[in-house]
């Protein structure tokens, strides 16, 4: 649940240019995924944050997330891992 100003303010780009009802508020729930590569810039893991639904199939693994650590926004299935990955490589 998005209960702390800065976890919040890491939705602001998600949040950029959309109206009011399809924005991110607080005491929103999200999900955070296992990540599993590393920026390239940064040499940090970049661990995917996307606003929870109720419909799976609507959190597509090419739509936009961003990092749960830095904020930044990302695209692409590269950066998440599946659960058999993360626990068979743990």
């Amino acid at each position: 649940m998005i209960s702390i100003k800065n976890i919040m303010e890491r939705f602001d780009r998600l949040n950029y240019a959309k109206d009011y009802d399809n924005r991110i508020k607080p005491f929103n729930f999200f999900l955070v995924g296992a990540g599993s590569r590393q920026n390239r810039r940064t040499g940090q893991k970049v661990i995917p944050m996307v606003p929870f639904t109720k419909n799976q199939a609507k959190t597509s693994l090419g739509q936009p997330f961003i990092d749960y650590k830095s904020g930044r926004k990302y695209v692409g299935q590269q950066y998440w891992r599946t659960g058999s990955e993360r626990f068979l490589k743990n």
